[in-house]
C-alpha cells in the first residue's frame, strides 16, 4: 500500500491509524534504496526521523487478527 503527499493532515491521520492499529498484518517498507540518493541524504534522512516525508509504504506481512468490532487505539 502506498500513499503519496503524507504531509497532507488527513493522509497523516490516515498513517497514524494504521501505525496504530494493523501493527499485526502491515509493515513500514523503507524507500529510501528506491530514491536517486539510496536514501543517504541527511534531508531525506531527517524527514524520516520525523514521519515528513513525501511517500509512505506499507506492506502485507500476514491476515489481520482484529475483529470488525474490536475498539481502536488512539491515534
Amino acid at each position: 500500500m502506498l500513499f503519496d503527499d503524507c504531509r497532507i493532515p488527513q493522509v497523516k491521520k490516515a498513517i497514524r491509524f494504521l501505525r496504530s492499529n494493523m501493527t499485526d498484518c502491515l509493515e513500514d517498507v523503507d524507500l529510501g534504496p528506491f530514491r536517486e540518493d539510496q536514501g543517504r541524504s541527511l534531508k531525506y534522512r531527517a524527514a524520516r526521523a520525523l514521519n515528513e516525508v513525501q511517500m509512505t509504504a506499507f506492506k502485507r506481512i500476514g491476515p489481520a487478527a482484529r475483529k470488525w468490532d474490536a475498539s481502536f487505539h488512539d491515534f
